[in-house]
């Protein structure tokens, strides 16, 4: 029983590192190819660089690329509610695309950007996601 117990633990914790080690790679890969596209100004550029650095794109855009464990059940469900919520919260669609287009983002982005910000929960948990790349 304790061998058990034992194996049991360390299929758990190696699956657990296994997982882990790859959303890292995945993250970071994933960010250096979004931060290496052209930008259309160098204000552009640091701001998709801070939502890049963050990892936004993961919850908050309809064009998310999961990594393939994200396919696993149970990490399949959590990840569909994480992405179902930050988009009732906000989308970061149409940000993108304005940085990417060089046009500045429309107002109604920008005020409620704003306001979220300054949310105080938001700057908390805000500031808890990274990829791992240097600010």
């Amino acid at each position: 029983m304790k061998k058990l117990l034992i194996a049991s633990t360390i299929v758990v914790l190696v699956g657990y590192l296994s997982i882990s080690g790859i959303a890292y790679v995945h993250d970071k890969d994933y960010a250096q190819r979004a931060a290496a596209r052209v930008a259309a100004s160098s204000q552009a550029s640091s701001i998709r660089d801070v939502l890049n650095r963050n990892a936004c794109y993961y919850c908050h855009s309809t064009k998310t690329v999961l990594p393939n464990y994200a396919a696993l059940p149970g990490i399949r469900q959590l990840s569909e509610h994480d992405i179902q919520t930050g988009l009732a919260y906000f989308r970061i669609d149409r940000l993108y695309a304005a940085l990417d287009s060089g046009v500045p983002p429309p107002r109604p982005i920008l005020r409620s950007w704003k306001q979220l910000l300054t949310n105080a929960r938001c700057r908390r948990s805000c500031s808890a996601w990274s990829t791992g790349l240097p600010a």
